[in-house]
């Protein structure tokens, strides 16, 4: 339990915020651990154990349902900027009932309408009577800029961001969220820009293409995203059974790199993405292993059995999602030489290939992607 100024919390087992006590009001929440956000959420507010409010949700926050102190239940759905902060809130005709603006850490600057609502900056839930972002592990206090109590990751020495103990996302409010209260979200603002511009990219090719099949072409890539995500599950699948299958005995060994030292600054993002796609492709168990040292992000293997081209993509696919849009476009030819070199497997044993990436203003000359082949062969079909 928590005490300030007069307001009491307690908490769950799983240290989620389930009673809220201002001054002998009392609000229970109701909380989902399982929902598509991927993070802990309020689905039902209780007052003397009746629902005075409900939320739905899909990948974020969909709507909210409340009643008036006298009244009917009125809906409320929430409209969000590329950041998640949520920018509008419409009724149930669809008119804009309220707005809201914030500056760079999230603090209101200007509101329009009276719906209750505290879901505002970087969509979490603001506490009126503490002052603060309630973003789960920690409080977040958007006038300071900082967390109300450590992080409780040590942080490392590569990552100087990641030494101050209260910093709030790294000190870039703008590209970053913090929703679980403990360090940046892998899923960042570059990220959903770069995948913005692709998908604009490509829908414009489709209104310019002039015949069918052209239009069937440029459609296509838009499935590429998911199709990308097939081929990790499928890898995985793949592994296990190239193994059981084609295990003779031989060593094989090497690693695909991705390099530069735009990548030195993310160790502590990149120490926690590992084990996601570790987890993606099942290559912790499987003979191979992602790994992140120093400037370098990259897939090694040491195995008895096949390395295959399926493996090689995908793993690079992960990696290379795992990086924000400028790392991205520093290394798009490198990207697509690898790629390239991948496909055209099997690469024998001694095969060493740096892929230069960009020269644009923002690129420093260091972004590369690297293949070597160290025992055996690599990439086979």
């Amino acid at each position: 339990m928590t005490n300030h100024v007069g307001v009491f919390l307690t908490y769950d087992g799983d240290g989620n915020r389930v009673v809220e006590n201002n001054g002998g009001v009392v609000t229970d929440y109701l909380i989902d651990n399982n929902n598509p956000t991927g993070y802990a959420q309020v689905v039902d507010e209780l007052q003397n154990g009746a629902v005075t409010r409900s939320y739905s949700y899909g990948l974020e926050r969909i709507s909210q349902n409340w009643q008036p102190t006298t009244g009917n239940w009125q809906p409320a759905f929430y409209g969000y900027d590329g950041h998640g902060s949520v920018r509008f809130l419409t009724n149930s005709a669809g008119a804009v009932a309220d707005t809201y603006d914030y500056d760079a850490f999230g603090n209101l600057i200007n509101s329009t309408g009276s719906t209750p609502n505290n879901y505002l900056f970087a969509g979490e839930q603001y506490e009126p009577a503490l002052g603060v972002y309630y973003n789960r592990a920690r409080y977040y206090n958007n006038v300071t800029g900082r967390f109300w109590t450590m992080d409780s990751y040590e942080g490392s020495e590569f990552d100087p961001h990641s030494l101050h103990k209260y910093l709030y996302v790294d000190g870039d409010p703008i590209n970053e969220t913090d929703s679980a209260g403990h360090e940046p979200d892998i899923a960042t603002t570059e990220g959903a820009i770069a995948i913005d511009e692709n998908l604009n990219a490509t829908l414009a090719q489709i209104e310019n293409a002039t015949n069918i099949l052209a239009k069937q072409e440029a459609a296509a890539k838009i499935v590429a995203g998911a199709l990308a995500a097939a081929a990790l599950l499928l890898s995985a699948d793949l592994i296990y059974e190239n193994k059981a299958k084609n295990d003779d005995g031989k060593l094989r060994r090497g690693r695909i790199g991705i390099q530069g030292n735009d990548l030195a600054k993310q160790t502590k993002r990149f120490t926690r993405s590992v084990t996601t796609i570790d987890n993606q492709l099942a290559t912790g168990t499987g003979g191979s292993k992602v790994s992140f040292s120093r400037d370098t992000l990259s897939w090694g293997w040491s195995r008895t059995w096949p390395v295959l081209k399926v493996e090689g993509t995908s793993a690079l696919d992960a990696m290379v999602n795992q990086l924000g849009q400028n790392q991205v476009a520093c290394r798009k030819s490198a990207i697509e030489k690898a790629k390239a070199t991948i496909n055209s497997g099997p690469l024998p044993q001694g095969f060493s290939k740096d892929f230069q990436g960009e020269n644009y203003s923002f690129c420093d000359g260091s972004e590369r992607i690297d293949i070597h082949v160290y025992q055996g062969t690599a990439f086979e079909k």
